[in-house]
């Protein structure tokens, strides 16, 4: 069996600490990358809906422009009246829930015999009432409360949410 000599051993030492250098500059250009694409994601996402949707084939989701078939373009166009691939179908579904939402607590805000002051107050009450961030106990709104359970599991305001995100990253 041959011994390795001190200076060969710090030699390979020397070596795999540049391999391993060069692995973390590597992965920080994947997460260069990676924000790239979602940036380009998300606009696509935005500018999709904006194009005019007469000119897209029936097999086409109007959202995100992948093709679908024609069994899903059926059942989308039954529920929506737009043609949706699966995925921009849950999407679809949580914007109506979120209308809805909307509308009946506007339909609950229409001020009734109160004053006008009396009736502000009690759906400001209504809409915040025991949400509170678990982390600095600040009032958190419904929105970002539902948002804050979905991805990290526990409510929190925006700046907690901020901050758990960027330890996560």
């Amino acid at each position: 069996m041959a011994r390795i000599t001190k200076a060969q051993l710090e030699e390979k030492v020397r070596l795999l600490e540049m391999e391993l250098e060069e692995a973390h500059k590597a992965i920080d250009r994947l997460n260069a990358r990676e924000t790239e694409l979602l940036a380009l994601l998300r606009y696509r996402a935005r500018v999709t809906p904006k194009l005019d949707r007469s000119k897209l084939s029936e097999l086409t989701c109007v959202r995100c422009g992948t093709q679908v078939s024609a069994a899903v373009a059926r059942q989308a166009n039954e529920k929506f009246g737009w043609t949706y691939c699966v995925a921009c179908q849950a999407a679809a579904e949580r914007y109506q829930a979120w209308q809805r939402q909307k509308k009946a607590m506007q339909a609950q805000a229409k001020p009734s015999n109160q004053p006008a002051k009396a009736a502000a107050k009690t759906t400001t009450t209504v809409k915040t009432a025991g949400l509170k961030c678990s982390a600095c106990r600040s009032k958190v709104t419904p929105g970002v409360a539902k948002y804050s359970r979905d991805k990290f599991s526990k409510v929190l305001c925006m700046p907690c949410q901020r901050k758990v995100a960027q330890r996560r990253a």
